[in-house]
């Protein structure tokens, strides 16, 4: 069972990124493909039973997981090889993970009117369009199947799969910046707010980025940002996926990643054709794209699923919210399955074959 077990969490590594941190398509987190197998999926510590079949919630908390991770980093056992391809592959994703959020706050609060840019009118549209595009068709691409082998043979072998985030995570990464450094900006300005208009526009503006924020985290900050997989590598470990996110934000509406960066594409306080394109395309990315999200979580989780998408609305909090039951954060662990679980004890990780 630990063969398979590590063999799909290596295999789940690739289904996660900097899509969800920036778009929410990285809410694509990687997870068991069912509750019924949760003992597979390699988690540090899982909601297992005693020996008299008493739950017992040993799942590690948000700041736990993180502070696990860097904690074990500090330390990190021999191998001078794996570590330096992980400090590489980190600091290149989180730099051009800086890069790209600070170019996309930059540029749409400017409505898209202030860029790198320079191509000449007429073609201008097409680049634009191209740069438009190339974000959520790669990433379709990338969760697919061929994607998810692509990416594990982008990183020295025998560290691809392991290493899955961080590379979607620069992969992504690059994708925003191109789009935000690099868009040529029409020219043409609609409306710019002043006065009151503005402050409070830029109030909302900061706060859908918060908000943003929040839910990332919310839905695993390490995933999120690409650093799961570095870090895990430095530690000559497999990396430790958080569970299906139901709390913080998600306990309101199962879309808050994706709702909160469409409220960033709509509280700039300048408008231009520019930021119309890109709000309008992205907005109905953030309302269609989680559509194939949850087909994943439904192969994943089954029942448990199931029971969240019933109790928590998709995109707009219900006003009854607040007194829905909560999901477990870990599926019942029966006598049926108990020994499938692995329980008693807990789930751990193994370690990545090293040859440095």
């Amino acid at each position: 069972m630990a063969d398979a077990r590590h063999g799909h969490a290596r295999q789940l590594a690739t289904k996660n990124g900097f899509a969800s941190a920036i778009l929410g398509a990285a809410a694509t987190v990687g997870r068991p493909r069912d509750a019924a197998t949760f003992g597979q999926h390699g988690l540090a510590s899982a909601k297992c039973c005693s020996n008299s079949g008493v739950m017992q919630n040993a799942f590690p908390s948000h700041f736990e997981r993180l502070s696990n991770l860097l904690l074990g980093a500090l330390k990190p056992p021999p191998g001078r090889g794996r570590i330096a391809v992980a400090v590489i592959y980190g600091a290149t994703c989180h730099l051009i993970f800086g890069a790209a959020v600070l170019a996309m706050i930059s540029a749409m609060f400017f409505g898209m009117s202030k860029s790198l840019g320079q191509i000449e009118a007429g073609w201008s549209w097409l680049a634009n369009a191209a740069l438009l595009l190339q974000f959520p068709l790669a990433h379709s691409v990338l969760l697919s199947p061929f994607g998810r082998r692509l990416l594990s043979k982008l990183a020295p072998s025998p560290y691809g799969q392991t290493l899955g985030t961080t590379t979607y995570a620069i992969i992504a990464s690059a994708q925003l910046l191109l789009l935000f450094a690099l868009w040529t900006p029409s020219g043409v300005i609609w409306w710019r707010a002043e006065g009151w208009a503005f402050w409070l526009l830029c109030t909302l503006y900061a706060g859908s980025w918060l908000l943003l924020m929040k839910a990332s985290f919310d839905a695993g900050a390490e995933v999120q940002s690409g650093a799961l997989g570095w870090l895990s590598l430095v530690q000559n470990v497999q990396p430790l996926f958080p569970d299906m996110p139901t709390t913080g934000l998600f306990r309101l509406i199962r879309q808050p990643i994706y709702v909160a960066f469409a409220l960033t594409l709509w509280t700039v306080p300048v408008w231009t054709p520019d930021q119309l394109a890109i709000a309008v395309t992205y907005t109905a990315y953030c309302l269609l794209a989680p559509r194939l999200k949850e087909r994943r979580f439904k192969r994943m989780y089954g029942e448990r699923f199931e029971r969240y998408k019933a109790q928590t609305p998709y995109a707009l909090p219900s006003l009854g919210v607040g007194r829905r039951q909560g999901v477990q954060s870990q599926p019942d662990c029966g006598q049926s399955n108990a020994a499938e679980m692995g329980c008693p004890g807990s789930i751990t990780r193994s370690r990545v074959i090293d040859p440095s």
